[in-house]
């Protein structure tokens, strides 16, 4: 196990992906895959899919009008686990988790 210190975007940007144990001021216990840092919020188990929709965004932001005017694909189906008929969007294992810095006591990585 390695500690990440000081908890930042720029020390955790190489563990992105890597299985994390945050330890909490409150003395429980987190474990997940860090997906970023975002502000003074880290990240959890952000789906492959939440990540590449924010990069899109970004994209489409610096796009040209002709180019952000085209239609959105259609949302993939393939991301509900269950089904559209029961429990529509259920992921099992939970989604992402958004953690606020100042309550996160340390952050150890398994490289």
């Amino acid at each position: 196990m390695k500690a990440i210190y000081p908890i930042s975007a720029e020390k955790c940007r190489p563990f992105y992906g890597k299985p994390v144990c945050i330890f909490l001021k409150d003395g429980s216990e987190i474990f997940g895959t860090l997906s970023r840092v975002d502000g003074q919020k880290l990240i959890l188990n952000e789906g492959p899919a939440t990540a590449a929709a924010k990069a899109k965004a970004s994209k489409t932001a610096v796009l040209s009008k002709k180019a952000a005017s085209r239609k959105a694909r259609p949302a993939n189906e393939s991301a509900r686990t269950f089904g559209p008929g029961v429990f529509p969007g259920f992921r099992p294992f939970g989604g992402a988790i958004v953690l606020d810095l100042p309550i996160v006591a340390r952050v150890f990585t398994f490289t």
